[in-house]
């Protein structure tokens, strides 16, 4: 191997090494960023307040306007689709994911025999009334914060007054109608 071999050789491995190492450092000096002042990132976080309170949220419609909208075989065909996979409506029907059904109205909260209510629900106190009713069954979650069940609520008020006035029909002496 002659001189102008190993030259060429030896120029070839210095321009990779160059190329390398040169490519590096322009990166670093076209890319460069100031020093951060402290690390991280600042990000504005916006807080709603939670509930404190138990209460349910007010209604859009009263009770008494509400079910006016509502039709018990039609409620009857919606708790079929929405409710039967957690809750019977039997009198003296097993509880499920959820508690049986039939005698809620008046009933108090929290106080089926045998169901494991979640901690919100045993602390809610009172009586499943209309107004309950209709803040529960239409948004569960908003009703009584922390409770286990799992249902989203019925958007619609024709089909949860007709729900109401299907679980109003679960007795064995119904509740009179609200005025």
């Amino acid at each position: 191997m002659d001189s102008f071999e190993f030259n060429k050789i030896a120029g070839t491995v210095l321009a990779a090494l160059l190329l390398v190492f040169g490519a590096k450092t322009v990166r670093d000096v076209v890319m460069a960023h100031p020093p951060l002042a402290k690390p991280g990132y600042n990000v504005k976080v916006t807080t709603t307040a939670s509930p404190t309170s138990t209460a349910p949220a007010k209604p859009k419609t009263t009770p008494a306007e509400l079910v006016k909208l509502g039709n018990v075989e039609e409620g009857k065909s919606v708790f079929k689709k929405q409710c039967t996979t957690c809750h019977s409506d039997q009198k003296g029907g097993p509880n499920g994911t959820g508690p049986a059904l039939y005698g809620v109205l008046n009933r108090d909260v929290g106080n089926v025999p045998g169901f494991a209510y979640s901690d919100a629900m045993k602390g809610k106190g009172g009586k499943w009334d209309y107004t309950l009713l209709q803040c529960y069954v239409g948004n569960p979650k908003e009703c009584i914060p922390n409770n286990k069940m799992a249902f989203k609520g019925l958007d619609d008020e024709a089909e949860l007054a007709s729900v109401i006035l299907y679980l109003r029909g679960l007795a064995d002496s119904p509740a009179p109608l609200p005025q």
